[in-house]
């Protein structure tokens, strides 16, 4: 029986940037004309405003590959990833707080909307073999696991 450990990660970061041109603003009196789409009133903002947007994650993984037979070997492992939170390089993202029935900017009188995803661990299962020269099987399987803290 031989083995074969590996491992490996990465690192990415996404970012989006939008150009937009003559952005409105939509005024509604309550939240039930809100929620029933009946605005009250419409303006227009003439002018740039851009929005560029930021994501971070972070994964990696290890795993032993496990010659049980000459045709046939095992792979298992896990796998652990990091979705960070967005942000927003001109700090306009907003929440909507159903109580003061307002817009809030994010990080400013209320908590962040966006919560850091790092609890992610997946179990990964492979097996590959041969059962004649030309008859190849390979299958790979891997679930992913919130672990959460109380």
């Amino acid at each position: 029986m031989g083995l074969t450990p590996s491992n490996s990660g990465r690192v990415r970061r996404f970012s989006t940037t939008t150009f937009g041109l003559d952005n409105g603003t939509v005024v509604f009196a309550n939240v039930t004309n809100f929620l029933n789409a009946a605005a009250s009133s419409f303006s227009i903002t003439l002018g740039n405003v851009d929005t560029s947007v930021s994501q971070g994650a972070l994964g990696g993984f290890i795993q032993d590959n496990y010659k049980i037979r000459t045709n046939l070997t095992l792979e298992l492992g896990l796998r652990y990833d990091w979705n960070m939170s967005p942000t927003e390089r001109y700090n306009r993202f907003a929440n909507f707080i159903p109580g003061s029935s307002s817009l809030v900017q994010v990080n400013n009188g209320t908590a962040p909307i966006y919560k850091t995803n790092n609890k992610n661990i997946q179990p990964r299962f492979g097996s590959h073999g041969t059962h004649s020269r030309t008859a190849r099987l390979r299958s790979v399987a891997h679930t992913v696991c919130w672990l959460t803290s109380r």
